[in-house]
């Protein structure tokens, strides 16, 4: 994305709040189940099957991920995946995000606006009709990402963790590794000592996001499968 010029791209403590959520409400998907979207006092989701599924993640600057090392949009696309990756353990359908931001004021608007493109473009993918419906901004020193997830498990029962058994079936989708191998180049291609570095993408070879198979979670309840796990996130 190439960079605007300083006078169009003002940091956020110099903006309002409304025009930082207007920017970022602004180029967000409409979720399928809700009733009220963004703007009121709180959002209203219709959940069709009675149960919902609430899973919280929070992605804090220093032990969750380095600016030096990630963009807007690459956090953005975290943060829900992540989230809707918990969802989908469980056997559900993600249908909403709620999103609270703490951001420093020396950000710039930019920023936040390619973050919630990362949110939109990681929902139309990994979970398509689910979206940010909501959500919180304050300011802070640190950045901090805060997403609550919900889903709808469509009148299946939930799949938890107690469900696998001795001698089960362990089936595998998706590749394993990648997301600990990129964080490995990381720590050993981009630091001057303990500092990250900007990644110099010329450096590398083409790569790819790392897309799970979320939607495998409630095409797996449905074949009886007793426990679904994704893996965590690199640290």
């Amino acid at each position: 994305m190439l960079s605007r010029p300083d006078d169009d791209d003002p940091r956020l403590g110099d903006v309002s709040e409304g025009r930082i959520l207007q920017a970022i409400l602004s180029r967000t998907s409409r979720a399928a189940h809700a009733l009220i979207g963004p703007g009121d006092d709180a959002a209203v989701l219709a959940t069709p099957s009675g149960s919902v599924v609430a899973t919280t993640d929070t992605l804090v600057h220093g032990p969750d991920f380095r600016l030096a090392w990630s963009t807007g949009y690459d956090l953005g696309w975290k943060a829900a995946a992540v989230n809707l990756a918990d969802v989908a353990a469980m056997g559900a359908r993600p249908t909403a995000l709620l999103v609270a931001l703490a951001v420093p004021r020396d950000l710039r608007l930019s920023f936040v606006e390619r973050l919630a493109d990362g949110f939109r473009e990681a929902c139309d993918a990994l979970a398509p009709g689910c979206a940010v419906i909501g959500g919180d901004l304050t300011v802070s020193d640190v950045l901090t990402i805060a997403v609550t997830a919900l889903g709808d498990l469509e009148g299946r029962a939930p799949v938890t963790r107690s469900g696998a058994r001795p001698g089960d079936v362990v089936a595998v989708a998706g590749e394993l590794g990648l997301a600990a191998h990129g964080l490995a180049v990381l720590f050993g291609r981009f630091r001057d000592g303990d500092v990250p570095v900007p990644v110099d993408v010329t450096t590398l070879a083409p790569g790819r996001v790392r897309r799970c198979p979320h939607s495998c979670g409630p095409l797996l309840r449905s074949v009886s499968a007793r426990w679904l796990r994704w893996p965590e996130r690199p640290r």
